[in-house]
């Protein structure tokens, strides 16, 4: 199957590994890979992202570190096995019991670009004046270390209210809401309590002395807020980013607020599949990354993570490069068991 994608390249999309062809689109054996064929895909370092769906993790309260991830304060966190994305388990946290767990990933500091998303639902209630702290990368010290970039909120409520994030160098900070390039004008309708939404965290930080970093935070692919041009590393402090804070942060003030994660997706690159619903990025409701596992100007192989989608749906792939450039897009497949 060959579709024509952007720039005149050709995306060939195959099974491996015990899938074969129909001819409604492709099919892939529980045990089998996807692999994307084509040209123009670029390179990206390598590196392996992490994929976490707390599936195989114990139900109960977790400790200072849950599969891949980091808990810097773990009271009030737990896999539980109610109201998951996918599967059936996911995290929980009460912010009630524990306003600031941070729970993050660690980085390896060598790289300048990377990518992270994750199913997010918050429950509860909240009239207190509240800080929400979002997703936020950076080194150093995590949380507070710089340089850095971070979503935050404040609010009375159970949503988001007016923006407060940041981006903070060793000169300062040199990003907050008025010189951001976007900020959604309402947070409070992308970030709704109650139903689980797919939130990203993407970044580039740059060259040192340059006004060439990149910072995007999403929610269902609407963009919520985004830096562009900043001097991010400079000659007095040019640490690349060592970690990554998920959505399940720190809400201040201890507000009445249950955070459930589910399906995280951490890597040091901007190169990524995602499967959807439709043929078209844009219009997708539902996105599961599929992890990488091998990535060349021609050939990107991943492996099949189903997460929302049913056995037997229709599902499309689309490939993004290490620019973060959506390079192609919508070849159909029938999804199968993981």
């Amino acid at each position: 199957m060959t579709i024509a994608i952007p720039d005149n390249r050709v995306l060939t999309v195959v099974a491996k590994d015990g899938g074969g062809f129909e001819s409604a689109g492709l099919v892939v054996a529980p045990a089998g890979n996807y692999v994307i064929q084509g040209t123009g895909f670029g390179s990206r370092p390598s590196v392996t992202p992490t994929f976490d769906d707390f599936e195989s993790e114990s139900v109960g309260a977790v400790g200072e570190t849950v599969g891949n991830l980091s808990v810097s304060f773990e009271p009030g966190m737990s896999i539980v096995d109610s109201g998951s994305y996918s599967g059936t388990k996911c995290l929980s946290h009460d912010f009630s019991v524990n306003d600031f767990p941070k729970l993050y990933r660690a980085l390896s500091g060598a790289q300048r670009k990377g990518y992270m998303s994750q199913y997010v639902k918050v429950t509860g209630s909240n009239s207190a004046s509240t800080v929400y702290k979002y997703g936020r990368v950076g080194a150093g010290a995590t949380y507070s270390g710089n340089p850095k970039f971070g979503e935050s909120y404040t609010s009375s409520s159970l949503v988001p209210e007016s923006f407060g994030g940041e981006v903070v160098t060793s000169n300062g900070i040199v990003g907050f809401g008025a010189n951001a390039d976007y900020l959604a004008p309402d947070p409070s309708v992308i970030y709704t309590p109650d139903v689980w939404h797919f939130y990203e965290l993407e970044w580039d930080a740059g060259t040192v002395g340059n006004g060439n970093s990149f910072f995007e935070a999403r929610c269902d692919d609407i963009v919520a807020v985004r830096f562009v041009g900043i001097e991010f590393l400079t000659a007095a402090n040019s640490n690349l980013p060592d970690w990554v804070l998920t959505f399940i942060n720190g809400f201040d003030q201890g507000p009445n607020v249950t955070a459930l994660l589910d399906n995280v997706y951490v890597d040091e690159s901007r190169a990524r599949v995602v499967m959807t619903d439709s043929a078209v990025y844009a219009n997708a409701t539902k996105w599961a990354p599929q992890p990488i596992t091998a990535y060349s100007d021609t050939e990107v192989t991943c492996q099949p993570k189903r997460q929302g989608f049913g056995i037997g749906d229709t599902a499309y792939l689309h490939l993004f490069d290490n620019s973060g450039s959506l390079v192609s897009s919508g070849s159909s497949l029938t999804v199968e068991a993981d």
